[in-house]
C-alpha cells in the first residue's frame, strides 16, 4: 500500500482516556497498524466533560473511516487490513474490558462505572454505526462479534439524509448484531424511575 499520511483512508482514530492503556500498549497498537501503512490518531478525552449516556455510547472507541470500511466491504482492501484492525480491536478490548472510571455527576457525586468500548464505523456522511463490545462477553464471542461487523455493514442501506449514529449491540444468543432503539430504551429508563 502506498499512501501518504494526509490520506484519511490510512488513519484509524482511537478515542480513549489517558491511563486506561499504558504508553507501551499504545505503541504496540501503532506498530501493528504501521505494518499495513496505517496511522493511529489518538484523541485523549481525559478531563473533557460529556453528557452521560454511557448505556448508549462507547466511552472509548476506535473510529474507522468510511473509505476503509467501503474498501473492506467491496473487497478492494487486502484481507490483512481487516485482520490487523481486528487484532487491534481485540487487543484494546482485552486491556479495557475490566477497567473502571469514576463519573462525576450533579452535586459532585462520584460513581465508579465500567468502561464501555466499541467501534464507530461510518459508511458515508449520513450513515454511521456504533458497535458496543461489552466487557462481559467472552473473548471467543467478542472475536465472533468483530468478525460479523463487516457482514452487518454489508446488509445496511445508506441513509439519503443525515441520521444520528445507530447504536448496535451483539447478541450472544443469536450471534448477530442488533440495532438498539435508543429513544425507546431511554423512555423505558425514565418510566422505571
Amino acid at each position: 500500500m502506498d499512501k501518504t499520511t494526509s490520506d484519511p483512508i490510512n488513519k484509524i482514530l482511537f478515542s480513549y482516556y489517558r491511563g486506561l492503556l499504558s504508553e507501551n500498549e499504545i505503541i504496540e497498537i501503532k506498530t501493528e497498524l504501521n505494518k499495513i501503512d496505517f496511522e493511529l490518531i489518538l484523541h485523549d478525552q481525559s478531563g473533557i466533560i460529556y453528557n452521560s449516556l454511557e448505556d448508549f455510547t462507547n466511552m472509548i472507541f476506535v473510529a474507522i473511516h468510511s473509505s476503509i470500511i467501503l474498501n473492506i466491504i467491496s473487497g478492494v482492501a487486502e484481507n490483512a487490513v481487516w485482520d490487523t484492525i481486528k487484532l487491534v480491536l481485540i487487543k484494546i478490548w482485552n486491556k479495557v474490558k475490566d477497567k473502571k472510571v469514576t463519573r462525576l455527576s450533579a452535586g459532585n457525586n462520584k460513581k465508579e462505572i465500567g468502561v464501555t468500548f466499541g467501534v464507530k464505523a461510518k459508511l458515508d456522511k449520513n450513515t454511521e454505526y456504533d458497535f458496543r463490545l461489552d466487557g462481559d462477553l467472552t473473548e471467543k464471542t467478542t472475536l465472533l462479534a468483530i468478525d460479523k461487523i463487516i457482514d452487518f455493514l454489508k446488509e445496511q442501506s445508506i441513509n439519503t439524509k443525515y441520521q444520528p449514529s445507530n447504536y448496535v449491540k451483539f447478541c450472544p444468543e443469536t450471534k448477530e448484531w442488533e440495532k438498539v432503539d435508543v429513544l425507546k430504551e431511554i423512555r423505558k429508563k425514565v418510566d422505571e424511575k
